[in-house]
């Protein structure tokens, strides 16, 4: 029987880097949101006006600055629950292709309605922070940011519903584990499996040479 190796654990630095990109991304939108619950800045009160006021900005007109306006209850609690999601997400690595990919159409909704502010020649003074918001997203969801926590040993039910399976970013046959609040890739755990399947079948051929051989020596 062949020795097996045993499985390589850790990660890499790049994964460090992927992850600590992704926890600084979710600091940046636990700060927003400060801006939301802080009394003083009055994130309620002044929304419908401060939404109007991104008519002069975005292109095509401020249709879509006054419709926000007009109906501005709804679109500050769907802005209060993105921004809670997305801190939330981000910095406890749930779902995080999903949270991503919500990133990337928040940022530029809110980039596409300040782009006459932020583009104005002579005027404006640097692109803002949306771009990088969505730089930053579009490399944690290429770099599969949230799946290279390390797992707890021995915990864990792999699998799960589809969708969290999607939205976490399970690809191929990797297995996911569920470690307190993280939803991870478990290299350890299918490592495990791996070679413990490999010593099977070398066990399994070597028991099947054996049986051939007792018949060959009975009918010889």
């Amino acid at each position: 029987m062949t020795a097996s190796r045993a499985p390589k654990t850790g990660i890499s630095q790049g994964e460090q880097a992927i992850e600590i990109l992704r926890i600084g991304l979710g600091v940046i939108w636990a700060l927003n949101l400060l801006f939301i619950v802080v009394p003083a800045s009055d994130y309620w009160g002044s929304f419908p006006a401060v939404a109007a006021s991104f008519g002069a900005s975005t292109p095509g007109g401020p249709g879509f600055a006054n419709f926000v306006a007009a109906h501005s209850l709804l679109f500050a609690w769907v802005i209060a629950i993105a921004t809670t999601y997305l801190a939330i997400a981000l910095l406890f690595g749930l779902t995080t292709r999903l949270a991503c990919i919500v990133g990337i159409i928040a940022s530029a909704v809110f980039f596409w309605t300040q782009y006459s502010t932020t583009f104005a020649f002579p005027g404006g003074t640097d692109v803002g922070p949306h771009p990088l918001y969505i730089v930053m997203s579009v490399i944690l969801l290429l770099g599969g940011a949230g799946r290279y926590c390390p797992s707890t040993a021995g915990s864990g039910n792999p699998g799960g519903p589809q969708f969290i399976g999607w939205a976490v970013g399970w690809q191929g046959r990797r297995r996911r584990v569920f470690s307190g609040p993280f939803l991870q890739t478990s290299r350890e755990h299918s490592g495990v499996h791996l070679f413990a399947n490999a010593e099977r079948g070398d066990s399994q051929t070597a028991d099947g040479g054996a049986a051939r051989r007792g018949v060959a020596l009975q009918h010889g």
